[in-house]
């Protein structure tokens, strides 16, 4: 199937027009309370966010209760990925610390880890990056993160962050 594009999205939240499809708003209302309605709420978070409304995202997935070991993380996840978006990178820090620490989890717990110790490098915390780099390559060794993450910590313990922000742009 093609990749949504934003005309997607927008019916994948509102519904299309003719009515064939009721949209996850529509469906979360109906099942509130139910795990349709968690995962219908999800989707309708997810939505938002790719299609760049980013505080509705936030909004949306916060109501998402789940007890789902990969849908509550990723939900926390795109919870950080929302305010990163909006230039938060403390708030989206605190959601991708949340993400990775619940459970652990060969799948999402080294993504998270990335997008978290990103977050450290680029409010210059490189100590508490480093870390988080080490932990993921010494505690996920078959993740596809971890020959990069052990690369980014190398080149932190030198001086040279990966990303290059705006405040060390004189380099």
């Amino acid at each position: 199937s093609a990749a949504f594009d934003s005309q997607s999205w927008y019916r994948a939240i509102n519904g299309d027009s003719l009515g064939f499809f009721s949209g996850f708003n529509k469906i979360s209302d109906s099942y509130s309370g139910y795990k349709g309605g968690e995962i219908a709420t999800y989707n309708l978070g997810i939505s938002y966010l790719n299609n760049r409304e980013y505080e509705k995202a936030i909004q949306t997935l916060k109501e998402v209760n789940f007890d789902d070991e990969l849908l509550g993380t990723i939900s926390l996840g795109a919870i950080g990925d929302a305010f990163l978006q909006l230039g938060s990178v403390s708030d989206a820090l605190v959601y991708y610390t949340k993400a990775y620490k619940r459970r652990d989890n060969d799948l999402t717990s080294p993504i998270y880890m990335m997008k978290a110790a990103f977050c450290h490098e680029a409010e210059g915390e490189y100590k508490t990056a480093i870390k988080i780099y080490q932990e993921l390559y010494l505690k996920y060794p078959n993740s596809s993160y971890a020959v990069n993450a052990e690369k980014y910590m190398e080149s932190l313990k030198l001086g040279n962050p990966v990303y290059k922000f705006e405040s060390n742009s004189n380099k």
